[in-house]
């Protein structure tokens, strides 16, 4: 794994442009760059999981190892804060009418994620593998798995619901909107804590309502940190606080777990603004996170059966060949169809 890690890191690096002095990418956080930077994190977590089907305990998959044990749920920091940029950035634009379209926003992830669900069904039809009904039931809602990947969908369906009812009652107040949903970012969270739900599930939630706060105070941001002495002030002092928070991630509890998430997504996010990234491959894959998210264990577990995992490159290779081709069949067959039906709905509804 150490050895695909490496390669991957040399494929992209070769499109990375490091500005010059005082110079910064204004456009750090339009699509066109926050989509190449997720296809590089999509591929992190195809790797994270693929792993799980593997013995990496030898010397050969060491620095994988530590890489891996370094970043942790930090593989998915970048779709969070994108994703709760990219929310506030649509309210900042369009007011009203994008709050009301989060339902069928929310509506749409969650006919998606039953799509994928039902070939999960088929998989264990053919498996022979069975879940209690309760299990089953509550696997439709995101809330568990039957082979399937599910805590990043509960945590989004979630949070898309919080700032729906944070702005309802907000309107056009946007700070006051953010704070609520901050608010109910954090209850969430600890009800999740106190339901007993391993730490995965809700630890990196935080960082959707900061990509909204983010936007909210980017101009001033941007006014701040374009001089490099103020940037590289900024990056180093966010650097120690990771640096220091990261040895009691875990033992410290949720609070210390928080500071060193938050910090770390701030500094990719800051990095970012040094970079320009244009790669064709990872724009393809950062355009397909939730289909290649949700459809990757279903080749894993597949070729794991038939004992196709004894070679890491073999397995891994064929993982991500079908994930790929899964994504495009799903996307073509299901999630189009959904838009569909969902749309037709929305305007029969408004008739």
């Amino acid at each position: 794994m150490s050895i695909i890690l490496f390669l991957f890191l040399m494929f992209f690096s070769r499109d990375l442009i490091f500005l010059p002095e005082d110079k910064f990418n204004e456009d750090y956080l339009l699509q066109k760059q926050t989509t190449n930077i997720n296809g590089i994190f999509v591929f992190l977590v195809l790797l994270s999981h693929s792993s799980q089907y593997l013995n990496i305990d030898q010397e050969i998959h060491q620095y994988y190892k530590i890489f891996k044990n370094f970043l942790g749920q930090g593989v998915v920091v970048t779709f969070l804060m994108y994703s709760g940029y990219g929310i506030m950035q649509g309210i900042k634009l369009k007011g009203n009418n994008y709050i009301k379209s989060l339902p069928s926003k929310t509506v749409k992830l969650f006919l998606y994620f039953n799509a994928a669900l039902s070939l999960y069904f088929l998989l264990n039809i053919f498996l022979q593998k069975s879940y209690p009904l309760r299990h089953t039931l509550l696997a439709i809602t995101s809330w568990t798995s039957i082979g399937n990947s599910n805590w990043y969908i509960t945590a989004v369906l979630l949070l898309y619901i919080s700032v729906f009812i944070s702005f309802i009652i907000a309107k056009d107040k946007y700070l006051l909107g953010i704070c609520l949903t901050l608010f109910l970012t954090i209850t969430i969270v600890y009800i999740q804590m106190k339901l007993n739900r391993p730490g995965y599930t809700y630890n990196t939630m935080i960082i959707f309502p900061l990509g909204m706060i983010y936007s909210y105070f980017k101009e001033y941001i941007d006014k701040f940190i374009n001089n490099d002495l103020r940037w590289l002030g900024i990056l180093l002092s966010l650097y120690g606080i990771t640096s220091f928070t990261y040895f009691k991630r875990y033992s410290g509890g949720i609070e210390f777990y928080s500071v060193w998430i938050v910090s770390f997504s701030l500094i990719l996010v800051l990095f970012s603004k040094k970079i320009i990234l244009i790669n064709p491959l990872l724009e393809w894959l950062g355009k397909r996170v939730f289909s290649i998210y949700i459809l990757q264990r279903i080749p894993m577990t597949l070729l794991a059966h038939f004992n196709l995992n004894q070679h890491y490159v073999i397995f891994f290779v064929s993982s991500l060949f079908f994930t790929l081709i899964l994504s495009l069949l799903f996307e073509k067959f299901f999630m189009k169809n959904i838009d569909r039906f969902v749309e037709k709905f929305k305007y029969q509804t408004y008739q």
